[in-house]
């Protein structure tokens, strides 16, 4: 991340919100293991040279400008039992609702979070329906964005997998980010990335959230990156 930040060594221009999560659901260890873990790791990261730490572990939001150059944390994993809500690091998105297509957080700072991680297509369901389903979920909550208050935060994610792969015709999310041939339907189904471009009805400076995308460089004629920015202008 910070190697990224410092490809323009004079003044950064960019940031970088790290959601951290933990995977393990099996209760043997305190939270407080995973959470003092990562607090430390963020401690020990050496400051710029003027003395700016690169980490941002504030509860609540932040402006752009104090956040280039640094990387945001955005915790979804629980915190140490012992500390107190005003001590903890990061934006508290502990919550988050797993496989969701539609839901809000609102963290104890009053930081309203509202998000779509609706990712796991485990029915059987053919690519050209998984990607219809998914970008109907994409398209509400860009609406819902566009239509809300600007401190509101918007996390959307465009991603999603086919699990397990003998369920469904797809599994691998390069398929559906990108599209791949159907043996369903014997043609090419275009992917994620190119279908909210087309289909999505996109205003002009209007803001969307944050789009999170797998292989957003994907496909090459795709120009759904430098879109997304000019929405802003």
């Amino acid at each position: 991340i910070f190697t990224f930040f410092e490809k323009n060594k004079t003044s950064p221009t960019e940031t970088v919100l790290v959601s951290i999560n933990s995977d393990d659901t099996s209760a043997k260890e305190s939270p407080s293991v995973f959470y003092n873990a990562v607090k430390s790791h963020i401690e020990e990261t050496p400051h710029y040279p003027d003395g700016t730490p690169k980490w941002i572990t504030s509860r609540g939001t932040v402006t752009l400008g104090e956040a280039r150059g640094r990387a945001v944390l955005l915790r979804r994993y629980h915190p140490d039992p012992e500390i107190g809500v005003s001590e903890r690091i990061g934006i508290d998105l502990s919550g988050w609702l797993n496989n969701n297509p539609d839901f809000t957080l609102q963290t104890p700072e009053g930081v309203i979070v509202n998000l779509q991680d609706h990712w796991q297509y485990s029915e059987i369901i053919p690519l050209t329906d998984l990607i219809k389903s998914k970008c109907g979920f994409v398209s509400n909550l860009l609406e819902k964005a566009a239509a809300s208050p600007s401190e509101h935060w918007f996390i959307n994610f465009a991603s999603a997998v086919g699990d397990p792969v003998e369920h469904g015709e797809i599994a691998e999310s390069h398929w559906i980010a990108v599209g791949a041939h159907s043996d369903v339907i014997g043609k090419f189904v275009h992917g994620m990335n190119t279908t909210v471009r087309k289909a999505f009805g996109w205003g002009i400076k209007t803001r969307y959230g944050i789009l999170a995308m797998d292989y957003p460089e994907l496909p090459k004629d795709s120009d759904l990156i430098s879109f997304l920015i000019g929405t802003n202008m």
